[in-house]
């Protein structure tokens, strides 16, 4: 039997927290939480009570779908924040989860965990990007010869996308989101120039008439920008001619049809969209490419959790009891270790030590 964690992945559009357990062959999944994010703009957080609300309604989602209490989790953390350089940043990320009641195990940044759950062993060895495309951010993370060399963050996400769509065709951005989702295509050479869709637009009493040619361009105008922007980060890297298995496209952004095209084009590299796998349990739901994040902070966290356990770094490992049976990882409240918690962010960025 594996162990069972809990990790919550807070994005800009979205909360997901998971109960899982962590098995040699695969991960076990048997409590979902998703809510709507509040409180969070471009990765970070701008409204703490806000946040903790959605996280705290996100909790208690898992919370009744497993029969467990959560009060400790793995946490992803957006690229961001690292970048902001600020430790007051993560404070306020700190005090949403426990304002929910979820002592925070430790942060891991986004595009580490989706990796571990998108990339195979060979793409890590011979050298990949992985590009995780988030609501509000895009987050990446280099591996060469099965480690991380580089990780960046680049401020363009889906939600840029369907800021466009509102201002090009002056619908609300409801409206445009939806537009998006049901009419998207990233490459407008592959559209039909004859096929049209109806909206409303602000101020308009009557139904408008728009070619599906017209939105594409609009979409492959800010994609075709976000992976300019993506190559130019991997050149700064100075890894870019060491990535022989190219680019693998996750994140809830990376779902949008022609996207790996347009990837393709401009980086020159091959390129895939992946989801998380190996799954079981209530999985249904969890294997598309917007909850990479979030299945991948089970496996993950536990891993560098058992690390620090062998190398002396133990911790409190406290159980809970959920439905009368073993419940996930717990420990007493008490003062943040955060040595611990921005270690867990740093970790996979540093060179490993031989013990």
């Amino acid at each position: 039997m594996g162990e069972l964690v809990v990790g919550i992945d807070v994005g800009t559009t979205k909360i997901c927290t998971l109960v899982g357990e962590v098995r040699a062959e695969d991960i076990y999944v048997v409590g979902v939480g998703v809510e709507p994010a509040r409180g969070m703009k471009k990765g970070v957080v701008n409204d703490v009570p806000a946040l903790t609300t959605a996280i705290s309604a996100s909790v208690h989602k898992a919370e009744r779908s497993s029969g467990y209490e959560i009060n400790l989790a793995f946490v992803s953390v957006a690229g961001a924040h690292i970048v902001m350089a600020s430790s007051t940043s993560l404070q306020n990320l700190e005090k949403c989860v426990e304002g929910a009641g979820v002592h925070v195990d430790r942060f891991i940044l986004n595009p580490l965990a989706s990796g571990d759950v998108v990339l195979t062993d060979a793409e890590r060895d011979m050298g990949v990007m992985v590009v995780d495309i988030g609501g509000g951010t895009t987050d990446l993370a280099i591996f060469i010869d099965g480690t991380v060399w580089h990780t960046a963050v680049i401020s363009v996400g889906g939600w840029h996308v369907t800021n466009d769509i509102a201002l090009g065709l002056h619908l609300p951005f409801e409206i445009a989101e939806a537009v998006k989702v049901e009419y998207g295509h990233a490459d407008p050479h592959s559209m039909d120039p004859t096929e049209m869709f109806i909206v409303q637009p602000f101020g308009e009493e009557q139904m408008s008439r728009v070619k599906r040619a017209d939105l594409s361009q609009i979409i492959y105008d800010r994609v075709e920008e976000l992976f300019q922007l993506i190559l130019k980060e991997a050149k700064y890297s100075a890894y870019d001619g060491l990535l022989s298995a190219g680019i693998v496209l996750t994140g809830g952004s990376a779902q949008l049809p022609g996207i790996r095209q347009v990837a393709s084009d401009v980086l020159k590299m091959p390129v895939r969209v992946a989801q998380p796998e190996k799954l079981s349990g209530m999985a249904d739901q969890l294997r598309h490419p917007s909850y990479s994040t979030s299945v991948g902070l089970l496996r993950l966290g536990l891993v560098m959790d058992q690390e620090d356990e062998r190398r002396g770094r133990t911790h409190n490992n406290h159980r809970t009891n959920g439905g009368g049976s073993k419940g996930p990882r717990s420990r007493p409240p008490g003062s943040t270790n955060w040595g611990k918690l921005l270690g867990g962010v740093l970790k996979r960025l540093l060179p490993e030590d031989d013990e």
